[in-house]
């Protein structure tokens, strides 16, 4: 599968330094599962500015991280150069 941001949420299996989206985007919340994890794995999600917005390090098999984003943070584009096993998904506004 391909990364689709195309629908909701976004969904990225695909790391790459290549920017997804030039778009504000505004962030309701964020979730990695990865059934293929072992601990140490990472996800990262930067804006366009090359900025860590988000990260997350799995601590075995069957990883699982939701982070709700209360506040509606909204960034400036989105890129996933970081994302070593499982899948992102991404809710917006």
């Amino acid at each position: 599968m391909a990364n689709d941001l195309t629908g909701l949420p976004f969904v990225i299996d695909t790391p790459g330094v290549s920017i997804l989206t030039t778009d504000l985007i505004r962030i309701k919340g964020i979730r990695w599962y990865s059934p293929s994890a072992v601990a140490g794995h990472l996800a990262e999600i930067r804006d366009a500015f090359d900025r860590v917005k988000w990260r997350a390090v799995a601590t075995g098999p069957n990883y699982e991280e939701s982070d709700l984003q209360p506040d509606e943070k909204i960034w400036n584009g989105l890129k996933v150069p970081v994302l070593q096993s499982g899948q992102l998904f991404i809710e917006v506004w």
